[in-house]
C-alpha cells in the first residue's frame, strides 16, 4: 500500500500489524532457543545415565567389579599383617589401614572391636599400619 493515501487510523493499524508480526517472530525465536537449551540438557543427562549404566554393565554376574590380578594380590592378607580370626574360613575379611596416633582411627577402634566380638567366626580382621 501507498502510505501517502492512508489515514492516521490505517497507518496506526499497519504499524500494529508490523509490531505484532515482529513480536511473533521474537516469541518464536525465544521458544526455539528454550527448546534447544532443553534438548542440550537432556542429551547431557542422557549421556550421564548411559555412562553410569555402562559402568554397572561391566560388573560380573555376582555383582562385583572384576579386579585386576595386582589388585587381588594387594588385598590378600600377607604373613607380616596383624590378623585376628581365621582368614581361610571367614565370610568377610576386614582390612583396616590405620595409624596408632590418628584420632579418627582411635574413634573407630571400639566399633571394630564390637564387630569382632559380635561375629567372631564370620569376620577376619587384618590390620595394616599406614601412618598418616
Amino acid at each position: 500500500m501507498n502510505n501517502e493515501n492512508l489515514t492516521k487510523y490505517e497507518l496506526h493499524q499497519e504499524k500494529k500489524r508490523e509490531q505484532s508480526a515482529e513480536g511473533r517472530r521474537t516469541r518464536t525465536w525465544k521458544k526455539m532457543r528454550h527448546l534447544a537449551i532443553w534438548l542440550i540438557v537432556l542429551v547431557i543427562l542422557g549421556g550421564i545415565v548411559w555412562l553410569v549404566n555402562s559402568s554397572f554393565a561391566k560388573r560380573s554376574v555376582d555383582g562385583q567389579l572384576p579386579l585386576s590380578s595386582k589388585a587381588k594380590d594387594i588385598l590378600k592378607p600377607k604373613a607380616d599383617d596383624w590378623i585376628i580370626g581365621d582368614v581361610a574360613t571367614a565370610k568377610l575379611i576386614l582390612t583396616e589401614y590405620s595409624d596408632f596416633e590418628c584420632p579418627a582411627c582411635a574413634t573407630y577402634h571400639p566399633l571394630t572391636k564390637k564387630l569382632l566380638a559380635e561375629f567372631p567366626d564370620q569376620i577376619a580382621f587384618v590390620y595394616r599400619h599406614y601412618p598418616f
